[in-house]
């Protein structure tokens, strides 16, 4: 057991996050809690409704693993109107959700109450029999209400909310209100730790404001520079945050043992999603795209024409270029970036069109290597921003954090840094 979920806000039921023996998280439930009758028994595995990973005996009972919902849906709409809106294909991934949600409901002839969550791989799922509205008005709601942040889907999201509203459509219609949304956009997975570039952020009144002489030395600076690649709300956390691991490092200890908080190059940065939850297995969620003539799904890199694959060493032909809505291997488009920098020399001209600033200067380092001496590895990704961590193939030679950030639908580099040796 991890920690006691109180239900409420904190997850749909009152329970225990758990984690198995391959690391595996869930959320342990009592089985007289959710009742013989529930509606989630009988969920698919691969749907969208909240139903059972796994049963676990216990000498006075069972109890069973549901998928860990991080946030209710209404809260994480709420938060992306109040920052950088949903683009089209993540309204398109949360839209087909609910429908199909409420196309399983509907075969099973079951109108029930619940509550829309996200999963810990931003995936909208309905827990039922949870709270006391039906599920039926709340799904209208979310439909209008992102209608409201994608006007290029707005007719076939008011169109949804009107089927999913009125029983005798229901059961004829949501494959045409889908059908009519997949025509528009192809869906997108959910960011749901950050929402777009860095805001701008007047630190001049308090960077001004003198220190008490007995003031703790501050973090290093490259500490507080990361912090300013995510949005306001979060880069105070991020800042806490590291702020406490630095002084964790710093203060004396009597063990032979420093606590390696800092191992495999990520310096500190404890990113952001890693604070509340604890990493699953699955990758991020998206509404898959059914089969026919109305669907176009974004190309996978592995299903791209010859010749269109490997690296690239021009800057006009980086891996800058997929659009915001293609499936994109960050890891490969950074590498991309660093190679065709490096063939830009001093030119400022050519800079640009790999880097946020064409002036921007960087320290050298492992980024400055041929792209068969360094590998780029992805750490975190915050919606409109990314850092990933460059490496030496095959010496010691000190690792550097790269920050990309998301601009104009292009990939572009914002910083490095060097990792200092602990």
């Amino acid at each position: 057991m991890i920690r006691l979920m109180a239900g409420g806000a904190d997850s749909p039921w009152p329970g225990a996050l758990v984690c198995g023996p391959t690391g595996e998280t869930s959320i342990a439930v009592d089985a007289d809690a959710l009742g013989f009758d529930w509606t989630g028994w009988a969920a698919e595995p691969s749907g969208h409704l909240l139903g059972p990973v796994d049963v676990l005996r216990r000498a006075d009972g069972h109890d069973v693993l549901l998928p860990v919902c991080t946030e209710r849906l209404e809260e994480f709409l709420a938060r992306r109107a109040g920052g950088a809106q949903l683009t089209a294909g993540e309204c398109v991934t949360v839209a087909v959700s609910l429908l199909r949600a409420t196309a399983e409901l509907t075969a099973a002839e079951s109108r029930v109450s619940g509550t829309w969550w996200l999963t810990e791989a931003g995936k909208p799922v309905l827990a039922t029999e949870t709270g006391q509205a039906p599920h039926e008005g709340q799904t209208a709601e979310h439909l209008r209400h992102l209608a409201e942040q994608a006007p290029v889907l707005a007719a076939a999201l008011l169109d949804a909310a009107a089927v999913v509203a009125e029983p005798r459509r229901r059961t004829r219609e949501l494959e045409r209100a889908e059908a009519a949304i997949f025509a528009v956009a192809d869906p997108l997975a959910l960011a749901t730790t950050t929402f777009g570039p860095k805001l701008a952020r007047d630190r001049s009144i308090a960077d001004a404001r003198p220190g008490p002489v007995d003031a703790e030395p501050a973090p290093p600076s490259w500490v507080v520079s990361l912090s300013r690649h995510v949005d306001a709300d979060w880069a105070d956390l991020v800042s806490r945050t590291t702020t406490g691991v630095w002084r964790a490092l710093r203060a004396p200890r009597t063990g032979r043992r420093r606590p390696w908080l800092l191992a495999g190059g990520i310096a500190g940065v404890v990113l952001v999603g890693g604070l509340m939850w604890p990493t699953g297995g699955a990758g991020p969620a998206t509404a898959e795209v059914p089969a026919g003539p109305t669907a176009t799904p974004a190309p996978s890199p592995a299903s791209a024409p010859a010749g269109q694959s490997g690296t690239r060493t021009g800057p006009e032909e980086t891996a800058s270029d997929p659009p915001v809505g293609a499936s994109t291997d960050l890891a490969a488009i950074t590498a991309d970036l660093l190679t065709a920098r490096s063939a830009c020399g001093q030119d400022e001209s050519c800079l640009g069109k790999v880097q946020e600033s064409g002036g921007a200067r960087f320290p050298s380092g492992v980024v400055d290597l041929p792209a068969d001496e360094r590998t780029v590895a992805l750490l975190d990704e915050f919606g409109g921003a990314a850092v990933l961590r460059a490496e030496a193939s095959g010496s010691d030679a000190t690792p550097q954090l790269v920050v990309i950030v998301r601009t104009d639908e292009r990939w572009l580099l914002r910083d490095v840094y060097d990792v200092p040796k602990q």
